[in-house]
């Protein structure tokens, strides 16, 4: 049975299964047991977005390391913990995280792109709880400035790994001969 409004908004503490029972067309996430709920994403992050996934996934199939998916895709990193990152990568030796319904448990490589008025949510919500999983590669793409910061976990805490704004090129840790330049993250075809 789906949550009505009201039930939704009285509701305290959440849950993975209390989650399964929200609107599909709500964009949710869970993150130690309190529920956060957004607006549609931009032109301009989605632009973002599908330009990257593109770069990731040509990269992913080329070199057959594992798989690129977007949001909305449930992430359950615990029962109490439920986010959807805006891409995500999972190798190929993690390949049995992912389910038909949800990536249960650490992906490899998690991209946020930032939204105005959402910065601080992935700037240090999110990275806290990214770091305190221990998810190996955290990016941060912010359409806005046009930087790309990527941060990776040394000795169980992030650092920064690669950055740059507006123009130059960034590149993974993780998906090991991946570089992207940002004029072709943020290209606009019009």
């Amino acid at each position: 049975m789906i949550m009505t409004k009201a039930a939704i908004r009285e509701k305290a503490k959440w849950s993975y299964e209390d989650y399964a029972f929200l609107p599909a067309e709500l964009r949710c996430e869970i993150i130690d047991q309190s529920l956060f709920m957004a607006p549609a994403p931009s032109f301009t992050h989605q632009n973002s977005s599908l330009n990257l996934t593109v770069l990731m996934r040509t990269f992913c199939k080329k070199t057959k390391i594992g798989t690129i998916t977007i949001a909305p895709m449930d992430v359950v990193l615990s029962r109490e913990n439920v986010v959807q990152p805006d891409i995500l990568f999972v190798a190929k030796e993690n390949f049995e995280i992912i389910t038909e319904k949800a990536i249960k448990g650490i992906p490899d490589c998690v991209v946020e792109i930032i939204s105005p008025g959402y910065m601080r949510y992935d700037r240090v919500k999110k990275m806290e709880l990214y770091e305190r999983f221990q998810i190996p590669e955290y990016w941060i793409v912010d359409p806005a400035n046009q930087t790309v910061e990527i941060f990776t976990i040394v000795k169980k805490k992030y650092q920064l790994f690669s950055t740059a704004e507006v123009k130059g090129k960034v590149e993974s840790k993780i998906l090991k001969g991946f570089t992207a330049n940002l004029k072709d993250i943020f290209k606009k075809d019009f």
